[in-house]
């Protein structure tokens, strides 16, 4: 983590209940938070080479100027605000495997996948 501090909000990795009174999983970041946590994926998306879903899991693989610190960054904050995914990665490979323990939040995996899209502006 840098000095910044990320605030979360509600309880961590659960919407509010829907209808039915089932919550759907969902970040708890706040508005600030999720701004500064864009701009690292962005950051990644420089290095991204290919993107790929298989299913319920989405592997990423990145080049080797992959900004690694920045990757941990974002992997700590996903883990806090995010609990709901699960993440392995591949020093070697510079492979990114991202997965959910819920069904409920597959849809989060092509969330993800669009914030890797985005590269900054310029790069």
């Amino acid at each position: 983590m840098t000095a910044e501090t990320e605030t979360h909000s509600g309880t961590p990795g659960r919407a509010d209940a829907d209808a039915d009174g089932v919550g759907s999983p969902r970040c708890s970041l706040d508005a600030p938070g999720m701004r500064r946590q864009r701009v690292r994926y962005r950051r990644l998306a420089r290095s991204l080479l290919q993107m790929s879903r298989h299913g319920d899991r989405l592997v990423v693989d990145f080049a080797p100027d992959l900004d690694r610190r920045t990757l941990e960054q974002v992997l700590s904050l996903e883990r806090e605000c995010c609990p709901f995914f699960r993440f392995s990665f591949d020093p070697h490979l510079r492979r990114l495997h991202v997965s959910v323990c819920e069904s409920a939040a597959t849809p989060a995996l092509e969330a993800l996948a669009s914030l890797l899209s985005q590269p900054e502006p310029g790069a």
